[in-house]
C-alpha cells in the first residue's frame, strides 16, 4: 500500500482535476452533475471529514445535511467454509430527534442538490471507523453510487487517508457499485482500474437488473457479483428458473467473478442457491442488519448456514438414489433398442421399444460423424404438440448433431447408454433430456438417440439437477464404476 498511498498522499488541494479536464460523460446531464459535486467537493478531504465525525454509546456516526449518519452491518457467509467472511455496510440516517430516516430517500435528495460524494464520505468514514477492531479480517462491503465512483477515482487521496488513518488493507474493501446508468464505460472502466491498481476489490450490484449484466462484467471483470435478489426469489419458484440461474453462477465464475446471493430470506431459498454453486450467502434469514458488528450475530448466522447444510446433505442423496429409480426405464429401454438394432432395417422397429418409457418423444440414429441420414421418429403417444413457429428447423434429415455433448460422450462411451441433459431441442423448443447409445456396424459406429422429458420434473429446491447439465454412464441394468452426474456448465461433479 505505501508506495501508492504516498503518491496519492501527496498529491496538490484537496478537489483533485477540475475545470480544462472535464468528465467524459455522455451527455450533458453528467457533466452538470459531475460538476457539481466537485464544486461540493470542496474541504470534504480525508482529514475533515475524520474530523466531523462524532461517537454516542451506539457508535461512531456523520453529520451532514441534519441528520446523523450511521453504520448498520449485515453479514455474508461463505457456503463452503462455514463463517462469517464479510460484512456489507449500509446508511441509517436519523434525524436530530431520533426519528430514523428512510436511506433511499436521503440519498436521493442527497443526488438532487449534488451532494453524493460528500454523504459518501461522510457515511463511509462512519462505516469505517465502526469497522475497525483488532483481529478484524472480514472484507468490508462499501456500497458506491456509480457516479461517486467515477468522480472519486479522481480524488483518491480521500480513500488513502481513510484507509491510512485507521490502519486498514485495501484489500480487506469491496467497492460494491450499485445498479444505475453511468457514465461512458470508458471513464467506467479507468475508474475501475484505478481502484483495483490501488488495491481494492469490486463487486457489482443487483447483478440482473437494469444496468448490472453481463456486459459490465465483462468489461469491468469484477471480484465479486451479487444477485439481484429477484434472482433469488424465482429461482425459488420453479426449476426452469433454477436451472437458468445455476448456468448464470456457472458463466460468472468463468469470468472470474466469484457470486453472492442476497436478499436470502427462508431457508428454501438459502438451499436453492446453495444448489446453485453460489459461493456466499447474504440475507435476512442468515442475520439482519445491526448497528455493530458483533460476535453473537455472526454465530448466529453460521448456526443458520448449518441448518442449510444438513438439509442439503439430506436431499442430495435422496435426490441421487431418485435419479437412478427416475431414469432407469430409459437406460433399459435404449440397451433394448441397441440389442435389437440392424443397420439394414428401417428404425421404426426399435423405436417402439423406447417409446414405452413415459415421456419418451422421438428416436433417431447419427452415423459416426454426427449425421442424421433418415428422419427421427416421433412417439405418436407423446404430448408435446408441434410449434408451427418452428417449421422452418423441419424436416431434420440431414442435420449435424455432432456438437451435443450426448454424441461425444456416446463415442466415449461405445456400448453404454449416457444420457445427458436438460437441453434445449431444436426440434419442439423445449428442454429435453436425450438418451444415446453407440453400436458398431458394418458402417461404423452408429449412435441411437432418444428424446425424452421427465414426467414428474422435482420442485424446485428439491432437485439436485436442475440446474446442472446431466450426465449418466450406465451399461443398461444399472450404473456402472464410471457412474456421474456432472455439472458441465460449472464444472462441479456429483457421484451418484
Amino acid at each position: 500500500m505505501g508506495a501508492k498511498m504516498n503518491e496519492l498522499l501527496g498529491r496538490n488541494g484537496t478537489n483533485g482535476p477540475t475545470g480544462s479536464q472535464g468528465t467524459r460523460g455522455t451527455g450533458g446531464r453528467r457533466d452538470t452533475v459531475s460538476s457539481r459535486l466537485e464544486i461540493q467537493n470542496g474541504d470534504w478531504n480525508a482529514e475533515n471529514v475524520l474530523r466531523n465525525l462524532q461517537r454516542d454509546d451506539v457508535g461512531t456516526f456523520g453529520v451532514y445535511g441534519g441528520a446523523k449518519l450511521r453504520s448498520a452491518y449485515q453479514p455474508i457467509l461463505s457456503v463452503t467454509h462455514r463463517r462469517v467472511v464479510g460484512y456489507e455496510a449500509l446508511l441509517r440516517p436519523f434525524q436530530n430527534d431520533g426519528t430514523q430516516t428512510d436511506a433511499a430517500q436521503f440519498l436521493a435528495s442527497s443526488a438532487a442538490r449534488g451532494e453524493q460524494l460528500i454523504v459518501d464520505r461522510v457515511s463511509r468514514a462512519a462505516h469505517v471507523a465502526n469497522y475497525v477492531s483488532p483481529g478484524q479480517d472480514a472484507w468490508l462491503f462499501l456500497n458506491m453510487h456509480p457516479d461517486v465512483f467515477c468522480i472519486g477515482a479522481r480524488h483518491g487521496h480521500f480513500a488513502a487517508g481513510l484507509l491510512k488513518h485507521f490502519g486498514i488493507a485495501p484489500e480487506q474493501i469491496v467497492l460494491e457499485l450499485l445498479e444505475h446508468q453511468s457514465y461512458d464505460e470508458t471513464t467506467f472502466q479507468e475508474a475501475a482500474q484505478y481502484y483495483r491498481d490501488f488495491g481494492f476489490l469490486l463487486a457489482i450490484d443487483d447483478f440482473g437488473s437494469g444496468q448490472s449484466n453481463f456486459d459490465r462484467v465483462w468489461n469491468l471483470r469484477p471480484d465479486f457479483v451479487k444477485l439481484d435478489r429477484s434472482l433469488v426469489g424465482r429461482a425459488e419458484d420453479s426449476v426452469v428458473n433454477q436451472r437458468m440461474v445455476r448456468h448464470m453462477v456457472g458463466l460468472l465464475h468463468q469470468a472470474g467473478a466469484m457470486v453472492i446471493a442476497e436478499g436470502v430470506e427462508t431457508r428454501r431459498q438459502a438451499l436453492v442457491m446453495m444448489e446453485a454453486d453460489v459461493d456466499f450467502l447474504q440475507g435476512y434469514w442468515l442475520g439482519r442488519p445491526q448497528s455493530a458488528i458483533l460476535e453473537s450475530t455472526a454465530h448466529a448466522a453460521v448456526a443458520r448456514l448449518d441448518e442449510a447444510w444438513a438439509e442439503f446433505g439430506h436431499y442430495d442423496r435422496t435426490l441421487a438414489r431418485d435419479w437412478q429409480e427416475a431414469l432407469r426405464p430409459y437406460r433399459r429401454a435404449l440397451h433394448a433398442a441397441g440389442r435389437g438394432f440392424a443397420p439394414a432395417e428401417e428404425p421404426a422397429a426399435v423405436a417402439q421399444l423406447f417409446f414405452t418409457c413415459p415421456g419418451s418423444l422421438r428416436f433417431f440414429v447419427l452415423n459416426e460423424a454426427g449425421i442424421m441420414e433418415q428422419p427421427s421418429i416421433i412417439n405418436p403417444a407423446r404430448t408435446r404438440k408441434f410449434k408451427p413457429s418452428l417449421k422452418p428447423l423441419h424436416p431434420d434429415v440431414g442435420g449435424n448433431w455432432s456438437r451435443r455433448s450426448y454424441f461425444k460422450e456416446a463415442l466415449k462411451n461405445v456400448g453404454k447408454t449416457v444420457i445427458v441433459g436438460p437441453h434445449y431441442s431444436l426440434s419442439d423448443g423445449e428442454g429435453c433430456y436425450t438418451a444415446a447409445l453407440a453400436v458398431p456396424s458394418s458402417r461404423g459406429l452408429l449412435v441411437l438417440c432418444g428424446d425424452f422429458e421427465l414426467v414428474a420434473e422435482r420442485p424446485a429446491g428439491q432437485t439436485t439437477e436442475a440446474g446442472t447439465q446431466l450426465l449418466v454412464v450406465s451399461d443398461g441394468e444399472g450404473l456402472d464404476a464410471t457412474r456421474s452426474v456432472i455439472g458441465v456448465a460449472s464444472g462441479v461433479s456429483r457421484h451418484l
